[in-house]
């Protein structure tokens, strides 16, 4: 792809176009500091480029340069303020941040441009769960994996859901589940073992435990 970019940029040197597919590939390898130069480069020749502003910040994102991001990505928004990626990626870094409420209503409103947005659906799942409204986490989960069963952060976040309102058994059940589909989920295993321990079941919290740490060193019950 980057040859043929190449051959479009000697042909073409102010194809936004093409600075943008660049920018994009390079926030894929999390080049963040070369997909904001060939992202600027896009805006300052297409200024109205909604989808340039909404990677550009998602780049700053990966910087840490958060004030900066949220005025790329509400730019964005202005511009087209029916485009969800732009509401994704603003509720992804208001969640980052702990701002839960901002979070959810941009995530709401990038479901409301595109229902069928799986991952909108469970991360807006994570921030009710954040806030102590299970019920209404357990909803988004259960959004999520009508889009997507087989969707396993979905699975995991249903049963930290459903453990946290008491339903032990369908929680590990979910946690299962999620392992099922992502044999390498650490933090799936992780709170499998903390629904052992719920349960009386040592021997085998102490199994999935292992498990955990063996996937993820960070983890721990």
């Amino acid at each position: 792809a980057d040859e043929l970019l190449d051959q479009v940029f000697e042909l073409e040197p102010d194809n936004f176009q093409a600075h943008f597919i660049r920018g994009t590939m390079r926030i894929t390898h999390q080049k963040f500091e070369e997909a904001i130069d060939l992202l600027n480069r896009a805006i300052d020749l297409n200024p109205k480029f909604f989808e340039a502003w909404t990677a550009y910040g998602v780049a700053l994102t990966g910087l840490n340069q958060y004030e900066d991001a949220i005025l790329a990505l509400n730019r964005a928004i202005d511009e087209n303020p029916t485009y969800p990626e732009s509401h994704f990626s603003l509720a992804r870094l208001h969640k980052k941040l702990g701002k839960w409420d901002n979070a959810i209503m941009h995530f709401r409103r990038a479901l409301q441009y595109d229902p069928a947005h799986a991952n909108a659906h469970n991360e807006l799942a994570e921030c009710y769960y954040a806030k102590g409204e299970y019920d209404e986490s357990m909803s988004c989960c259960h959004s999520a994996l009508l889009i997507d069963k087989r969707f396993p952060a979905a699975h995991n976040n249903l049963g930290r859901a459903l453990a946290a309102l008491g339903q032990t058994k369908s929680a590990e059940e979910s946690f299962r589940t999620a392992i099922r589909f992502d044999p390498i989920f650490a933090e799936a295993y992780c709170n499998l073992g903390k629904t052992f321990l719920n349960l009386g079941r040592a021997a085998q919290a102490l199994e999935v435990c292992i498990q955990a740490t063996n996937l993820n060193p960070n983890l721990a019950l």
